[in-house]
This record gives C-alpha cells, sequence and structure tokens, in this order.
C-alpha cells in the first residue's frame, strides 16, 4: 500500500472523474481563493426573486395603488368644495354684519345693500368696511338724513343771522332731500 499513488495524475485508473481543464482549474482556484461562488442562471432567477419580495414586503400593489390614488383625489375634491362653501358663507356671513353696521348707522332699509355695495368698493387691506363707512357716511349721508351746524346762526345768503328756532326749523326742511 506504500506504493499506491493517490495523485489523480498519475494514477489515472483510479480516477473517475475526469480532471478540469489548467485554465478551468486555475479560475476555480480563484474563486476559492477569493471567496466567490459560480451560480446557474435558475438559481440566480431565484436569488433575485426572493430579494425583491423582501424588498417590496409590504408595497402597495398597482391596483391598490389606483384606488388610493382616486380616493386621494376624490377627498380632495371634496376639501376644494368645502372651501369654497366656506368661502361662500363667510362672505354672505360678512354682508349680514355690513348691512347690520350700516342699519345702525341709520342707513334705511331700502339702501342696505346700495351703500354695502358703494362701501365695498372702498374696503382694502389697509381699510376694513367700518372705517370705510364711517368715511362714505361722511361725504354721502343717506336720505333723510340732517346735518345740523354747531354754528351760531343760519346762513339765509346775505350773511350768518342769530339762530331762531322757526330759522332752523326752516333751513332743516329746507336742506332735507
Amino acid at each position: 500500500m506504500e506504493n499506491e499513488n493517490t495523485n489523480p495524475i498519475t494514477n489515472p485508473t483510479e480516477n473517475t472523474n475526469p480532471q478540469p481543464a489548467p485554465a478551468q482549474q486555475q479560475e476555480q482556484n480563484q474563486n476559492v481563493n477569493l471567496g466567490l461562488r459560480t451560480f446557474t442562471q435558475e438559481q440566480l432567477d431565484a436569488i433575485i426573486a426572493r430579494e425583491r419580495a423582501k424588498a417590496t414586503k409590504g408595497w402597495f400593489s398597482a391596483e391598490a395603488m389606483a384606488a388610493k390614488d382616486s380616493s386621494i383625489t376624490s377627498l380632495t375634491s371634496e376639501r376644494d368644495a368645502a372651501k369654497a362653501e366656506n368661502a361662500r358663507l363667510k362672505a354672505e356671513l360678512d354682508g349680514y354684519k355690513n348691512q347690520k353696521f350700516l342699519a345702525e348707522k341709520g342707513v334705511p332699509a331700502d339702501m342696505l345693500e346700495f351703500y354695502a355695495f358703494k362701501i365695498g368698493k372702498l374696503v382694502t387691506d389697509d381699510k376694513p368696511f367700518d372705517k370705510a363707512a364711517e368715511e362714505y357716511l361722511k361725504d354721502n349721508p343717506p336720505a333723510g338724513t340732517v346735518r345740523m351746524s354747531t354754528g351760531g346762526g343760519v346762513n339765509t345768503g346775505n350773511g350768518t343771522q342769530s339762530q331762531k328756532p322757526n330759522d332752523i326749523m326752516n333751513a332743516l326742511i329746507r336742506g332735507a332731500k
């Protein structure tokens, strides 16, 4: 038994597997030295499928994503409709508040909308409705409103005279529009 040769190259009768070509043997030795493995295409496809399943676990399917997109779209349109309705109701409420404010200032009921419209044109970011209303009403008093002078007399065209109760009433009647 001592003379028995275990080297497959020198004893071809005992070796049942043919020896790889020298270039192939060298490549396998390099792969073993580097820790590299070779895979068949089927093994590679299985590895990729397994890793892909791990990576996409918990993701939504295309159908689920489409359902979520349509849900988001409908919720967005509902939100926009609610915002528009809110803005409309706020404008309506502000209109009622403005008309109430004008009624308190002595504007007749049949003229409230007209005055609110005219004063609304004067409203800016810096000037709220109440300030604009004060300005407008100062220059354009409502019909039936009488301005009284706190001066000492009635102007009859010939200069100022002392006020008598009858003269004051006559001036008020003539000045009423």
